[in-house]
């Protein structure tokens, strides 16, 4: 469940690997029409963290994770480690509306397909939001065709060749219905450049469509409401200036990313990271999205 996405740029180039003491992290961007639906695959191996568990923050997205070894991953209760559930093979992550704690891994492979915010529903044909705050075996959606699928990909001999098999085994699932419906791309497209200027009212009347039409869309092609949505993409807009800061302003970051007052963004910040601001700088990882669990 692991997404590069934020951090690629510092990490490796487009369709390069960079291997770093056995570790081999690679980042693909398919080509159209793929491109529609899928933002990017990775594929490493040889990874394994110092901590054992990490927490993984929501970021607006729903992945497609294949494990290339055979030991399960384990998602657990987020207030008592010695409940879990385990998943083996193959899994979709859907979008998140509240972090999860999830094993960082041992000597893990896989290969993560994220897909383009509200082009998944082309791929699997169903409404979105039955995945969201949830991880779903591909058996479950696909079948015993997927796991036949795996055992090829665990075949092919280099990372270019699992990219293609891949690729071609996503292609053949497309129902003509690559991208969101133009109304929710409409929207994505707003909320994605102009979070802290918008409210969801000033995208669903441009939309022409009633209120309770727009929503209804909305959690069909993405998984949450707009409004959700909406505070998903402003978090993560808080934990790229984070980033991207040489020296933290926190009033500057309050109100450049739109939020009313420091305890509205407080309350926020809590909300989708389990920690306060302050906490969270002290703790996050290497990784966007990720805090490692000592």
């Amino acid at each position: 469940m692991r997404d590069f996405s934020a951090s690629s740029n510092k990490i490796f180039p487009n369709l390069a690997a960079k291997t770093t003491s056995h570790v081999l992290f690679c980042l693909h961007r398919p080509a159209f029409p793929l491109s529609i639906a899928v933002e990017h695959i990775v594929y490493y191996e040889g990874y394994s963290p110092p901590h054992q568990k990490e927490r993984l923050l929501p970021d607006g997205g729903t992945d497609l994770v294949i494990d290339l070894t055979q030991e399960p991953k384990n998602v657990y209760d987020n207030e008592d480690f010695n409940r879990f559930t385990p998943f083996k093979k193959a899994w979709i992550s859907g979008i998140r509306r509240a972090y999860i704690t999830i094993d960082a891994g041992q000597n893990a492979s896989m290969m993560v397909v994220r897909f383009r915010a509200g082009a998944a529903h082309g791929l699997f044909g169903f409404p979105l939001n039955e995945l969201a705050d949830t991880v779903v075996e591909m058996d479950a959606i696909a079948g015993a065709e997927f796991f036949r699928f795996r055992e090829y990909l665990l075949e092919q001999p280099t990372p270019e060749a699992k990219f293609a098999a891949l690729e071609n085994w996503l292609l053949r699932r497309m129902r003509g219905e690559a991208g969101p419906h133009p109304v929710v791309g409409y929207a994505l497209d707003r909320i994605q450049r102009d979070p802290h200027l918008l409210t969801v009212m000033d995208i669903q009347q441009k939309t022409g469509f009633s209120n309770k039409h727009f929503i209804h869309l909305f959690e069909k092609y993405v998984g949450v409401t707009p409004k959700t949505y909406l505070r998903i993409v402003k978090f993560q807009r808080v934990l790229t200036e984070i980033e991207q800061a040489r020296k933290i302003h926190w009033n500057d970051i309050v109100y450049s990313c739109g939020y009313y007052d420091q305890a509205h963004f407080i309350k926020e910040f809590r909300h989708f990271s389990g920690l306060n601001p302050t906490t969270y700088l002290a703790n996050k990882g290497e990784f966007l999205n990720y805090i490692p669990l000592k």
